[in-house]
Protein backbone atom coordinates (compact mmCIF):
# COMPACT_ATOMS: atom_id res chain seq x y z
CA UNK A 1 0.00 0.00 0.00
CA UNK A 2 1.27 3.43 -1.14
CA UNK A 3 -0.11 6.84 -0.88
CA UNK A 4 -0.27 8.26 -3.88
CA UNK A 5 -0.94 12.33 -4.93
CA UNK A 6 -3.75 11.61 -7.76
CA UNK A 7 -2.11 14.03 -10.00
CA UNK A 8 1.06 12.06 -9.87
CA UNK A 9 -1.09 8.86 -11.09
CA UNK A 10 -2.96 10.82 -13.85
CA UNK A 11 0.29 12.17 -14.97
CA UNK A 12 1.71 8.68 -14.60
CA UNK A 13 4.20 10.43 -12.66
CA UNK A 14 4.78 7.92 -9.87
CA UNK A 15 6.76 4.49 -9.30
CA UNK A 16 6.11 1.74 -6.76
CA UNK A 17 7.84 1.75 -3.22
CA UNK A 18 8.12 -2.08 -3.58
CA UNK A 19 8.27 -2.97 -7.49
CA UNK A 20 10.85 -0.37 -8.81
CA UNK A 21 14.53 0.58 -6.80
CA UNK A 22 14.57 3.84 -5.21
CA UNK A 23 17.08 5.85 -3.30
CA UNK A 24 16.24 4.26 -0.24
CA UNK A 25 17.23 0.75 -1.81
CA UNK A 26 20.92 2.16 -2.57
CA UNK A 27 23.60 2.33 -0.52
CA UNK A 28 23.45 5.45 1.43
CA UNK A 29 25.49 7.30 4.69
CA UNK A 30 24.40 8.75 8.30
CA UNK A 31 26.35 11.65 9.23
CA UNK A 32 27.64 13.58 11.71
CA UNK A 33 28.79 17.15 11.08
CA UNK A 34 30.53 19.91 12.70
CA UNK A 35 29.29 23.14 11.72
CA UNK A 36 30.55 26.84 12.47
CA UNK A 37 29.28 29.80 11.37
CA UNK A 38 31.29 33.14 12.68
CA UNK A 39 31.43 32.53 15.98
CA UNK A 40 28.37 29.65 16.38
CA UNK A 41 28.73 26.19 16.47
CA UNK A 42 26.55 23.21 16.00
CA UNK A 43 26.40 19.74 15.03
CA UNK A 44 24.14 18.49 11.82
CA UNK A 45 23.14 14.90 11.88
CA UNK A 46 21.18 13.66 8.43
CA UNK A 47 20.92 10.47 5.93
CA UNK A 48 22.01 10.94 1.82
CA UNK A 49 23.20 8.87 -0.74
CA UNK A 50 25.40 11.73 -1.68
CA UNK A 51 26.82 13.90 1.26
CA UNK A 52 28.46 17.10 -1.39
CA UNK A 53 25.29 17.24 -2.84
CA UNK A 54 23.04 17.50 0.83
CA UNK A 55 25.44 20.07 2.24
CA UNK A 56 25.00 22.57 -1.01
CA UNK A 57 21.63 22.38 -0.71
CA UNK A 58 21.81 23.56 2.66
CA UNK A 59 23.02 27.06 1.35
CA UNK A 60 25.25 27.69 4.49
CA UNK A 61 26.55 31.25 4.72
CA UNK A 62 30.13 31.19 2.46
CA UNK A 63 32.16 32.27 6.33
CA UNK A 64 30.41 28.82 6.74
CA UNK A 65 33.36 25.63 7.42
CA UNK A 66 32.35 22.47 8.05
CA UNK A 67 33.78 19.20 9.19
CA UNK A 68 32.43 15.68 9.21
CA UNK A 69 32.51 14.15 12.65
CA UNK A 70 31.38 10.43 12.23
CA UNK A 71 30.07 8.42 8.73
CA UNK A 72 27.98 5.19 8.80
CA UNK A 73 27.46 3.46 6.14
CA UNK A 74 24.22 1.19 5.01
CA UNK A 75 23.86 -0.89 2.53
CA UNK A 76 20.15 0.46 2.24
CA UNK A 77 19.17 4.00 2.13
CA UNK A 78 15.83 2.75 3.97
CA UNK A 79 18.04 1.19 6.88
CA UNK A 80 19.64 4.57 7.14
CA UNK A 81 16.87 6.67 7.40
CA UNK A 82 15.18 4.73 9.93
CA UNK A 83 17.99 4.91 12.22
CA UNK A 84 18.22 8.85 11.45
CA UNK A 85 14.98 9.31 12.01
CA UNK A 86 15.21 7.22 15.64
CA UNK A 87 17.18 9.54 16.78
CA UNK A 88 16.02 12.52 15.78
CA UNK A 89 12.86 10.88 17.83
CA UNK A 90 15.15 10.11 20.72
CA UNK A 91 16.31 13.21 20.82
CA UNK A 92 14.09 15.79 19.84
CA UNK A 93 14.12 17.86 22.90
CA UNK A 94 17.46 18.87 22.03
CA UNK A 95 17.08 19.80 18.59
CA UNK A 96 18.03 23.66 17.88
CA UNK A 97 14.65 26.00 17.30
CA UNK A 98 14.24 25.49 13.11
CA UNK A 99 13.37 29.31 13.00
CA UNK A 100 17.03 29.96 14.62
CA UNK A 101 18.68 27.47 12.18
CA UNK A 102 17.09 29.08 9.01
CA UNK A 103 19.05 31.86 9.39
CA UNK A 104 22.06 29.49 8.72
CA UNK A 105 20.49 26.88 6.16
CA UNK A 106 18.15 29.07 3.94
CA UNK A 107 17.74 26.02 1.70
CA UNK A 108 17.25 22.52 3.34
CA UNK A 109 18.44 20.88 7.19
CA UNK A 110 17.62 23.97 9.53
CA UNK A 111 15.14 20.87 11.51
CA UNK A 112 18.45 18.46 12.35
CA UNK A 113 21.14 20.67 14.22
CA UNK A 114 21.89 20.14 17.41
CA UNK A 115 23.73 22.28 20.19
CA UNK A 116 28.02 20.99 20.18
CA UNK A 117 27.07 19.72 24.00
CA UNK A 118 25.23 16.92 22.14
CA UNK A 119 28.77 15.68 20.37
CA UNK A 120 28.94 12.83 23.12
CA UNK A 121 25.80 11.49 23.39
CA UNK A 122 25.41 11.48 19.45
CA UNK A 123 28.71 10.14 18.84
CA UNK A 124 28.09 7.01 21.58
CA UNK A 125 24.73 6.23 19.26
CA UNK A 126 26.65 6.48 16.20
CA UNK A 127 29.78 4.22 17.59
CA UNK A 128 26.89 1.46 18.96
CA UNK A 129 25.32 1.54 15.88
CA UNK A 130 28.99 1.13 14.00
CA UNK A 131 29.72 -1.93 16.12
CA UNK A 132 26.14 -3.47 15.57
CA UNK A 133 26.70 -2.81 11.80
CA UNK A 134 30.19 -4.52 11.67
CA UNK A 135 28.75 -7.67 13.89
CA UNK A 136 26.14 -7.89 10.82
CA UNK A 137 28.86 -7.93 8.21
CA UNK A 138 31.20 -10.36 10.08
CA UNK A 139 27.79 -12.50 10.42
CA UNK A 140 27.31 -12.56 6.67
CA UNK A 141 29.98 -12.54 5.25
Amino acid sequence: IQEIHLSAVRDGNFICNTCEETSRDSPSEVYLLKIIVDSFSYLKLGYTNNLSYRIKRYKLPESASLSRVKILKFKKGRDAHQFESFLHTKYKTNVIDQAAMQRFHPGSGSTECYPLNMLDTLMDELELKAKQLKKVVSITG
